[in-house]
């Protein structure tokens, strides 16, 4: 087994709750946090603070460097609820 088996590989997504998941599918999209947050019928402080979580899940700072590993891993795919 290769001495780095264990670590994340490039398409799977880190530990994200269901919620980060959906916030992160729409910012993807270039949704704004006020319209992911009609969306979802959360505040949009609600939306920052997902987004928080998300960012230091993924090791980023922000919004671009989310939106970086969403391409290099492919961790969002279309909401089928749109």
């Amino acid at each position: 087994m290769p001495a780095d088996a264990d670590a994340e590989s490039p398409a799977k997504a880190p530990n994200l709750t269901r919620r980060e998941h959906e916030v992160l599918s729409l910012v993807a999209l270039g949704w704004t946090n006020c319209e992911v947050a009609g969306r979802l019928a959360i505040s949009a402080r609600t939306v920052e603070k997902h987004l928080e979580h998300v960012y230091a899940k993924l090791g980023v700072s922000g919004r671009f460097g989310a939106m970086q590993q969403v391409a290099e891993r492919t961790l969002v795919r279309a909401p089928t609820y749109l």
